[in-house]
């Protein structure tokens, strides 16, 4: 029985994401994943995504992901999820901050043979930045 490409992208968010089992990387994930994000220095392949996943993780260990909205189109998934956890790792260069961040994340997923083949993620990075402190947010004058 073919698996649908939506139960693929919502094991991924159940076992890799909230449950951190990194032994489902292989059946779950291509080995040629590509790989586009706004994060620098994040390569393709499966072991480029698990250091991504890690960098996430181990900078928000606590860290939860609920999926808000999910569509797909032919091989396309297309997920909006919230991440909840607190920063107490560093982060892209900022020490741990002990702060909660509650940030929206638009994904989509391509696949290929029950896998996920490419990946573009988008955070909120402005709102992620303004709960860790890392910039003001401007005051609208009313």
């Amino acid at each position: 029985m073919a698996t649908s490409n939506q139960t693929v992208v919502r094991r991924f968010f159940d076992e890799l994401v909230n449950q951190r089992r990194y032994d489902r990387v292989n059946e779950l994930i291509a080995p040629d994943l590509v790989i586009h994000t706004q994060v620098p220095g994040v390569r393709g392949g499966r072991d480029g995504f698990l250091a991504f996943l890690r960098l996430l993780l181990d900078a928000f260990p606590d860290q939860e992901a609920t999926i808000d909205l999910l569509t797909e189109d032919g091989d396309l998934v297309t997920v909006l999820h919230t991440h909840r956890g607190v920063q107490d790792g560093p982060f892209l260069g900022l020490p741990p901050t002990g702060k909660r961040i509650e940030v929206q994340r638009v994904e989509i997923y391509r696949l290929r043979h029950g896998q996920i083949a490419e990946l573009w993620h988008h955070d909120d990075l402005f709102t992620l930045f303004t709960q860790l402190g890392m910039v003001t947010p401007p005051t609208v004058a009313g």
